[in-house]
């Protein structure tokens, strides 16, 4: 497919541009010298909303964004398995470097406290200067504690559940989901035919 020529209209071939880059009407129309109200007839035309849909594309196309990478990126998130961002035998947050794709993906971040306290009391030692016994300064101990943070589910799941159809545009997150799949299993198990219970036996 060809891409479309530049506007004719310079200052609506920069609202397209801006638009398309922020996604924000107001903005573009602002950038412009365009009140609100006219941006918004602007993007009625055809022309209008066939431009920033191919400079959206050109931009997302820059970036290596697709719609695949989205979907993948979504499934990573809303499937995660929390376990394998931990050593399976110490139980410890394995090094960042060593995460999997799928797990650092899902990370909304990683926050590391570092606390230092006093050990236990050391044996006294000589003093060598005065042959005196004295108590030995105390061991410091150094901990460092892990807090990580998942990216939510509910959104993830939501988008997907839409894009397959699970559940509607209206749908109000993981409950509309979990209601719908509720829906085919019961419309599943009237379906199913009747086993006997005797024969069973």
């Amino acid at each position: 497919m060809r891409p479309m020529p530049r506007l004719s209209n310079e200052k609506h071939e920069r609202f397209c541009r801006i638009y398309a880059r922020d996604l924000d009407r107001e903005t573009a129309a602002r950038a412009v010298g365009l009140s609100y109200a006219t941006a918004g007839i602007l993007c009625t035309r055809v022309e209008v909303r066939e431009r920033v849909t191919e400079l959206s594309e050109a931009m997302l196309k820059v970036a290596d964004i697709t719609a695949e990478r989205v979907m993948l990126e979504l499934g990573r998130i809303a499937f995660r398995d929390t376990r394998k961002a931990f050593h399976p035998e110490t139980g410890q947050l394995l090094p960042m470097h060593e995460l999997d794709d799928d797990i650092a993906a899902a990370l909304a971040g990683v926050e590391i406290e570092t606390k230092t306290t006093r050990g236990a009391k050391q044996p006294q030692v000589m003093n060598l200067a005065t042959g005196e016994m004295e108590d030995a300064p105390p061991l410091k101990v150094t901990t460092h504690m892990a807090k990580v943070k998942f990216m939510g589910k509910d959104a993830s799941l939501t988008t997907l559940a839409k894009r397959f159809k699970l559940i509607g545009d209206e749908g109000d997150g993981v409950n509309a989901l979990a209601s719908a799949l509720a829906d085919r299993l019961k419309t599943a198990r009237v379906r199913a035919p009747a086993t006997d219970e005797g024969e069973l036996g």
